[in-house]
């Protein structure tokens, strides 16, 4: 009979947001960009609907790449499993490799404006010998960290989180508390990010106000800019984008109607709606109104992603990662850890002068050419993306703007 060991996955990301000619990509990298999103999407969906009072914010683009990083050493039903609870089961693992590197390449050309890094890496327990392939997948497709260590040792926790904190440059000190006993692999993954709004807001003009959250009207600290925008006013909803550095990078904006409209909205939130929307969007004037917040959010994502499809990688007598480790033992997936930390204040590249006044809301008939009239004082969803790519780093339900 086989002995079996526990594999924890755990995931990280981490952003610090300070908002201070179109190129083929290769149908590879379109393909792993729309499943991403879509893969998103859906466990986005999975994770609010379990948490329906609490902030939630992922990088769906970290917990992605981990998992295919992962997926590399699985095998029968569940490489199946968790390829088509990625949606990537049309999608060959070398295709999807390459598409991710250049992903990556992509995405580390960003403009010096902004600053955005991804970090991967497999902590493999000593004295486990993996399969080569496996490990030179992970360090040529997503340039993962592979380090061998004592996990048994006073230091071995202290070493991971160290590369966790180096990182995340200093935002996010630890993301495990304890080894498991068992455990033979950990798989991270960082991103860090921070940018300058690239119309930044006047803290000048940072008022108190009302905010409704779910439950009670909250006080919370109101930022305000006046400003040309690439806005949409919907059926029920409207948005802005708000671009970052060189405009390559955006936080767009969604803001019901209905006070209590964010679950209506969420249910709305599909790859097709989405692509959808991004297409409707046209430069106005208007006024935008954001709460300034940070947030800090963590979940474990066994129960979401099992929901998905991919039970068996959890199973004890079901998952098989038989690609990943010529061992007699088996292993199965314990943990799945993600952590975010995310920043919304008003710095910019340098100080505007505000133009115009705070004005209460008004909701623009679609179609209108009045200056549009923005006022995230409800909950709200958020999203980064990446215009060249189409890449959805980070999302977000805000229900409550804390500070």
């Amino acid at each position: 009979m086989l002995t079996r060991q526990a594999l924890p996955l755990l995931l990280l990301a981490a952003a610090v947001a300070y908002p201070a000619t179109e190129q083929d990509y290769g149908q590879d990298l379109k393909s792993v960009v729309a499943v991403d999103n879509r893969f998103g999407f859906r466990l986005f969906t999975q994770l609010v609907g379990s948490e329906s009072t609490q902030n939630v914010f992922i990088s769906p683009l970290s917990i992605s790449m981990s998992l295919a990083m992962v997926c590399n050493g699985a095998a029968g039903t569940t490489r199946t499993q968790v390829a088509e609870a990625l949606g990537i089961a049309g999608l060959p693992l070398e295709a999807l490799g390459r598409a991710n590197s250049a992903l990556l390449g992509e995405l580390r050309a960003i403009s010096p404006q902004t600053r955005l890094e991804f970090a991967n890496s497999l902590w493999a327990r000593e004295g486990i010998e993996f399969l080569p392939e496996f490990l030179a997948a992970a360090e040529q497709s997503y340039t993962a960290d592979v380090a061998v260590l004592d996990f048994d040792s006073s230091g071995a926790l202290q070493t991971i989180n160290q590369w966790v904190w180096g990182r995340t440059r200093g935002c996010i000190p630890t993301v495990i508390d304890q080894i498991d006993p068992l455990a033979r692999l950990i798989a991270l993954n960082a991103v860090y990010f921070t940018g300058n709004w690239a119309d930044p807001f006047d803290p000048t003009a940072t008022r108190e106000r009302d905010f409704f959250a779910r439950h009670s009207a909250v006080k919370r600290h109101m930022m305000h800019r006046y400003g040309s925008y690439d806005y949409l006013s919907a059926d029920g909803f409207q948005a802005v984008s708000l671009p970052y550095g060189s405009e390559r990078l955006s936080m767009y904006l969604f803001v019901p109607e209905a006070k209590d409209g964010l679950d209506s909205f969420l249910g709305q939130l599909t790859q097709e709606n989405w692509d959808r929307w991004l297409g409707e969007f046209r430069r106005s004037d208007g006024d935008v109104i954001l709460p300034r917040f940070r947030n800090g959010y963590q979940a474990d994502l066994q129960d979401a992603l099992a929901k998905l499809g991919m039970a068996a990688a959890f199973e004890r007598e079901e998952a098989d990662f038989s690609n990943m480790s010529c061992s007699t033992s088996a292993a199965w997936i314990s943990e799945v850890r993600h952590k975010t930390l995310v920043e919304v204040k008003e710095e910019g590249i340098e100080p505007r002068v505000l133009i115009g006044g705070i004005e209460e809301n008004r909701w623009p008939a679609p179609g209108s050419t009045d200056r549009f009239h923005f006022v995230a004082d409800h909950p709200f969803f958020c999203a980064i993306v990446d215009s060249r790519t189409g890449t959805i780093l980070f999302m977000g339900a805000i229900t409550d703007p804390k500070q």
